[in-house]
C-alpha cells in the first residue's frame, strides 16, 4: 500500500493543479493569439464538377426549324381531305436510298417528320408514329418492320379513328377505331 503523508499528498494534488493550469494557459493562448502546439491533420476530399467547353465543329445541323403556325390545328375532315392535301404536298418525291452513306442518311424518320411539319404549316394535326417489329397493316396484313429495326409514318385522326400515313408514298390506312 502507498504510505503518503498528508504533506506529500498535498504536494502530488498541488503539482497536478500546476499542471493543469499551464494546459489551460497554453489551450486560451492557442485561441487567443492563433498558436498551436499540435497541428491537426487536414483531409481533403476533391469533388469533381463538369465544366462546359466550347468545341466548334463543322457540319450540317440537321434538327429543329422554327415554322409559323396556324393559331388553330384542326383534323382531317374526311379521307377525301386527307387525299387531296397529300397530293399537294411533296414529301413523298424525295429520293429514298436504302444503302447508307454519309450524304445520304435521308431516311424513314426525315420523311415522316417532315410531312409532319408540312401538316402543321397547313393547320392539320399530324404525328409521327414509331412502329416496332414485327407490325403488319390492318388492311393488308403486309409487314412494314424488318426483324431488330424500326419503321417510323405518321398518323391522323378523322373523327375515331386513327389513320397511318406512309410519308415514302402518301399511301394511308386505317390503323384502329378509338372509340
Amino acid at each position: 500500500m502507498n504510505n503518503l503523508t498528508g504533506a506529500s499528498r498535498g504536494q502530488e494534488v498541488k503539482g497536478l493543479l500546476i499542471l493543469l493550469l499551464c494546459f489551460f494557459i497554453i489551450f486560451c493562448l492557442e485561441i487567443l493569439c492563433g498558436w498551436a502546439l499540435f497541428k491537426p491533420q487536414v483531409i481533403a476530399e476533391t469533388t469533381y464538377m463538369a465544366k462546359p467547353v466550347s468545341i466548334e465543329v463543322e457540319r450540317e445541323v440537321v434538327g429543329v426549324e422554327i415554322v409559323e403556325v396556324p393559331r388553330e390545328l384542326r383534323t382531317f375532315q374526311d379521307t377525301r381531305e386527307l387525299e387531296g392535301w397529300l397530293e399537294k404536298n411533296d414529301v413523298d418525291h424525295r429520293l429514298y436510298l436504302e444503302e447508307k452513306t454519309e450524304l445520304s442518311s435521308y431516311d424513314c424518320d426525315d420523311f415522316a417528320r417532315n410531312l409532319a411539319k408540312q401538316a402543321i404549316e397547313d393547320g392539320y394535326y399530324m404525328w409521327v408514329q414509331v412502329l416496332h417489329h414485327p407490325y403488319r397493316r390492318r388492311d393488308n396484313n403486309q409487314l412494314l418492320t424488318k426483324p431488330g429495326e424500326a419503321h417510323a409514318i405518321c398518323s391522323v385522326f378523322i373523327g375515331n379513328d386513327c389513320y397511318y400515313v406512309e410519308p415514302q408514298t402518301d399511301e394511308y390506312w386505317l390503323a384502329i377505331v378509338v372509340d
